[in-house]
């Protein structure tokens, strides 16, 4: 399991945390596939649209393009050997930076050891303790939004001094972690209505074909960047605990109010990414969440971006063991036009 030594980053003492993760990798190989979607092995986007006047469209071009293709379903490829992950890593102190970074990859992209983290490197002390796998972002350019267009790591020089302005990275790979971290996929969503008006659209999400119990400890992030005001969002989506349950390998859990309670202790910051439990809607397949509004101006567009990895903090990940490594989950995502508003 990941410890919370390990979750906490820089704020212990760094070489235990990198250990203690390198005897869990060598305990417990991930080999859980993940597939996305209503078609097998995909992960489906679908648009249920209204009418001309109100009507939305996806794509993977940028909508300022040159006529972008516009489209009402897209589909992504699953993923499989993904190891355990928390949100800690791309929630960082530049507040949704690394998140932004994530979502400039449109369609699939998926994280592994070699991706750059936040290293929230918080004093002199630390920096000069981890110099050697310490990096920062140099940036290169902007694009007409005014967000960073390209831009490169360079190892942080042995010279260098502590600057608490900068954020430093490091990687997942000088922390130990193997194999895929995180599931992303982004696309726009277009406002195609013919009245000039802003639309409202519902997002609905649900998961089926669940095996050895993986919905227990798989965590959903909605993030979404639009150009309507105040557009730029993230939320995240877990299944609650059991709170009747035994938790022996984590027996701090049981003195929490709740789950959403533990995790608020444990790598999640609510500010900038409330916690929601998996929905209760649905009776044939599971739902994540139901009817979820998004508004897009007139002639504008969101960028929007789902995220999945498997939550290291998650009690149950010990609760039904290393066979619960091995199991399946299936996701599918529908946008429809919100006719009422």
């Amino acid at each position: 399991m990941l410890v919370n030594k390990f979750v906490s980053l820089f704020k212990n003492k760094w070489i235990k945390i990198a250990l203690c993760f390198l005897l869990f990798a060598a305990s417990a190989i991930i080999i859980i596939a993940m597939l996305l979607g209503q078609e097998a092995g995909t992960f489906v986007i679908q648009v249920q649209d209204g009418n001309l006047n109100k009507s939305i469209s996806i794509t993977l071009d940028n909508p300022n393009g040159v006529a972008p293709s516009l489209k009402s379903k897209l589909t992504a490829e699953g993923a499989d050997n993904m190891s355990d992950y928390n949100p800690q890593y791309f929630l960082d102190n530049n507040k949704y930076s690394t998140l932004t970074s994530i979502s400039s990859h449109m369609g699939r992209w998926l994280g592994d050891s070699a991706d750059y983290v936040d290293a929230d490197v918080q004093n002199e002390q630390e920096f000069e303790e981890h110099k050697d796998v310490l990096y920062v972002k140099e940036i290169v350019s902007y694009d007409a939004n005014g967000e960073v267009d390209d831009y490169f790591f360079t190892k942080v020089d042995s010279n260098a001094s502590y600057d608490p302005n900068i954020t430093y990275y490091t990687t997942l790979l000088d922390l130990g972690v193997t194999g895929r971290s995180l599931y992303a996929y982004s696309f726009y969503v277009v406002n195609t209505s013919t009245d000039n008006t802003s639309v409202q659209y519902k997002a609905s999400m649900t998961y089926n074909n669940v095996s050895h119990y993986c919905d227990e400890i798989s965590r959903i992030m909605i993030f979404t960047q639009g150009t309507e005001e105040n557009s730029t969002k993230a939320r995240i989506y877990y299944k609650p605990e059991d709170m009747t349950r035994e938790y022996s390998d984590k027996t701090d859990f049981n003195d929490y109010e709740d789950s959403k309670d533990y995790y608020l202790h444990h790598g999640y910051n609510d500010d900038l990414a409330p916690l929601q439990g998996f929905s209760k809607i649905g009776s044939s397949s599971g739902t994540v969440f139901a009817n979820d509004p998004y508004r897009i101006e007139a002639g504008g567009y969101m960028k929007f971006t789902v995220l999945f990895w498997l939550e290291g903090e998650d009690p149950d990940e010990d609760y039904y063991g290393d066979d619960i490594y091995s199991g399946t989950i299936k996701f599918g995502l529908t946008l429809s036009v919100d006719m009422t508003v």
